[in-house]
């Protein structure tokens, strides 16, 4: 469920709006916009039907993967412009 939740998140977010927000906009970023956001958690459950209360805890679980794997994303481009500077 997270992983479809981030690729929902990759296809409709610009990459421009991803660069320094997260979902929750906590650690220093902003806010990744809530419309948006809103449309990738109904499809998500649209796909992936549960009870209210399991909603809840599995849209967390979705804000996380979806937070680590864009700040894995940065760490990435970080290391390899990094790479770059220390061979150029």
């Amino acid at each position: 469920m997270g992983n479809f939740a981030k690729n929902l998140v990759e296809s409709i977010f610009q990459p421009r709006e991803l660069e320094g927000r997260n979902c929750s906009g906590t650690r220093g970023k902003m806010l990744l916009d809530q419309g948006k956001l809103g449309i990738v958690e109904k499809y998500v459950f649209k796909l992936y039907p549960c009870g209210q209360v399991q909603e809840d805890a599995q849209w967390r679980k979705c804000i996380v993967a979806i937070d680590e794997f864009y700040a894995g994303q940065r760490e990435k481009v970080l290391d390899n412009n990094n790479f770059w500077e220390l061979e150029g």
